[in-house]
């Protein structure tokens, strides 16, 4: 979705935080045009205008992708602007089936983004380089510093093995980013890649334990909700505000219950075939 309408919509949804890429993915459902904020100062200007009129900003940028045969260094640009885009918490992951450098990376992108203002999270997920919970904190062990830390996907985690009792035994101060994700316990589409683009559902729609994964961190955690309706889905319906905003309601009643919001401000949802979440 092009970067000025997702912030119009987040914010005409009552959402004040979003994520986003820098660029738009082969996955972005073929009514919107590609977009490269990288690319187009223009772009970023609008963006960042726009943000400022509905009182919105990003909570994470994402697509810091550790890849084998890449440099992340090469990326300090992007975290450029990035933190001229008023980012102040990045996401990274690794493709790289070499754990170690991955590590190696995972520290020189931590280090470039807190040179910027900027955390970093890491997120585990089966078929990545670090595929679940227990990888995923020794990562951030052999890392070693306080501001990279770990991004909990309850999709993710609950597929990987772990549960609601693995996390309820973290220290709070390890986790710096919450997705919280409906799905089936068994996935349906067996590719990693379109998996992620299309099986995060409605809070309350599958039997993914979500909620109990989250609620022992819900008074200090940023959190957003994570909805990834199938393509098929989404060409169906008239426009996006109609299927993000139908999971609206479930998503805030989810997060005001039982003790109070996770944060004021209510979460929104993510675009299907996504440039971000809000």
């Amino acid at each position: 979705m092009p970067p000025v309408a997702f912030v119009a919509l987040a914010a005409d949804l009552g959402c004040r935080y979003i994520s986003t890429a820098l660029t738009s993915n082969p996955y972005n459902p073929s009514i919107y045009p590609p977009f490269s904020l990288r690319d187009d100062p223009t772009l970023r200007r609008e963006m960042i205008a726009a943000m400022r009129d509905r009182d919105v900003s990003i909570s994470l940028g994402e697509g810091m992708v550790v890849r084998e045969g890449a440099d992340i260094q090469d990326r300090v640009g992007d975290l450029e602007i990035m933190a001229e885009l008023g980012v102040r918490r990045i996401n990274t992951v690794s493709l790289d089936p070499d754990l170690d450098r991955s590590i190696d990376q995972f520290g020189i992108l931590a280090e470039n983004a807190a040179s910027l203002g900027m955390e970093t999270t890491v997120e585990a997920s089966p078929g990545l380089t670090v595929p679940d919970l227990p990888s995923a904190l020794d990562v951030v062990r052999q890392v070693g510093r306080p501001d990279f830390r770990l991004l909990v996907d309850t999709m993710h985690i609950v597929r990987s093995g772990s549960g609601p009792d693995d996390l309820a035994r973290l220290d709070p101060g390890v986790i710096g980013y919450i997705q919280l994700s409906d799905a089936p316990l068994v996935p349906a589409i067996p590719t990693t890649w379109k998996r992620r683009c299309s099986s995060g559902w409605c809070p309350g729609r599958a039997n993914c334990p979500c909620w109990t994964c989250s609620r022992y961190y819900r008074a200090t955690l940023s959190s957003a909700l994570r909805y990834r309706s199938a393509r098929r889905r989404w060409r169906a319906s008239a426009h996006m505000s109609g299927s993000v905003g139908a999971s609206m309601p479930p998503a805030v009643s989810w997060l005001d219950w039982p003790t109070g919001p996770i944060r004021p401000e209510p979460a929104a949802c993510e675009a299907p075939g996504w440039n971000g979440r809000a």
